[in-house]
């Protein structure tokens, strides 16, 4: 077998060593960053707490975490539905390019 045929599952892009990942387990996936995304904006509405210190602080060591947490923080629904309907679309067409069905 030269290496076009060969059948042993391309390890990269996959999460396991079961093979590629199917288009339906990418889209779980994103269908989940974006639940995720929902229930953050949730919890900031109903708990008093301000999450948004959570977010980006420029110029402090205890800031950078914000660029880990800062994509589930939002001010308000207009800009969590004008962060999600790009990034749906963005991450459908990602899912597409690298699964293999």
């Amino acid at each position: 077998m030269n290496e076009f045929t060969s059948k042993e599952p391309d390890s990269i892009g996959s999460a396991s060593t079961k093979g590629p990942r199917t288009f339906r387990q990418e889209v779980t996936g994103v269908a989940l960053f974006i639940a995720v995304m929902w229930v953050v904006y949730a919890i900031d509405w109903v708990v008093p707490a301000a999450l948004v210190d959570w977010g980006l602080i420029p110029r402090t060591m205890g800031g950078l975490w914000g660029i880990v947490t800062s994509p589930f923080l939002h001010a308000n629904l207009g800009h969590l539905i004008s962060n999600t309907i790009p990034l749906v679309i963005l991450l459908l067409l990602l899912c597409g390019s690298r699964a293999r069905t």
